[in-house]
């Protein structure tokens, strides 16, 4: 009886010890999250030109950025602004809490950090630089980070979590909601149909301001027709 017992707790000491390595031992404390370096040191993200998502399914998201404006042209259609700087400044401020060299991953499989399959593969590219690394699930007990393989050196890092909150899941998830980009179009007359009743504004050339051109020409109400612009650009 006293033989097994003390098999008992030296196999729950082991157990302990087990838990402790692998996992207490990656809780980043509150000095770590101060002073735990940059995963990409040298990644600025105002020099981001490039950014792109590759998706579990086979899909994938890309953005252009041109004169600080970022443009999809993955799936081709008018990006949201906010979103992807957001994004690139979120991977810009990822910080390494801890490593795992690629032959302990190999050992201890992808499976349990959440990289069979991972969750999206991300690329960025700036005028002198390429990054890219695989996005995989949630740490143990550590709800607030995520594992991520970066290449080319394919170890597995300890990261904090927020990259997640502005990555695309789908195709879509960057296109932006807006009916129309005005801010991006050149127009000096629109036509507008309610029922059988059009009207039709236009941009005097003198002056800059919009008038009725039809039914009846008349002055415009220059505040009443910015919020319209405003309405249809939302």
């Amino acid at each position: 009886m006293q033989k097994n017992l003390t098999w008992l707790l030296t196999g729950f000491a082991l157990a302990l010890f087990a838990f402790i390595y692998f996992f207490e031992r990656k809780t980043p404390s509150s000095a770590d999250r101060n002073i735990a370096p940059r995963i990409f040191a040298t990644l600025v993200p105002h020099k981001v030109e490039v950014v792109e998502i590759t998706l579990p399914g086979g899909g994938g998201v890309r953005a252009e950025q041109t004169n600080g404006t970022w443009f999809l042209t993955k799936p081709l259609y008018p990006a949201q602004q906010t979103l992807i700087e957001t994004f690139v400044t979120n991977v810009v401020q990822l910080r390494r809490y801890d490593r795992v060299a690629a032959h302990e991953v190999a050992l201890q499989g992808q499976k349990g950090f959440g990289l069979e399959p991972a969750s999206a593969t991300v690329l960025l590219q700036t005028p002198t630089n390429t990054i890219r690394f695989e996005v995989g699930g949630s740490a143990p007990l550590l709800t607030n980070h995520i594992y991520v393989r970066v290449e080319p050196s394919h170890e597995v890092i300890l990261t904090q979590a927020d990259v997640l909150q502005t990555l695309p899941r789908t195709t879509n998830d960057w296109r932006s909601e807006k009916l129309l980009q005005l801010g991006q179009m050149s127009f000096d007359h629109i036509q507008v149909r309610s029922g059988q009743r059009p009207f039709e504004l236009g941009k005097n050339p003198t002056n800059n301001l919009w008038q009725i051109t039809r039914p009846i020409p008349a002055r415009g109400n220059q505040e009443q027709i910015a919020l319209l612009f405003e309405q249809l650009g939302k």
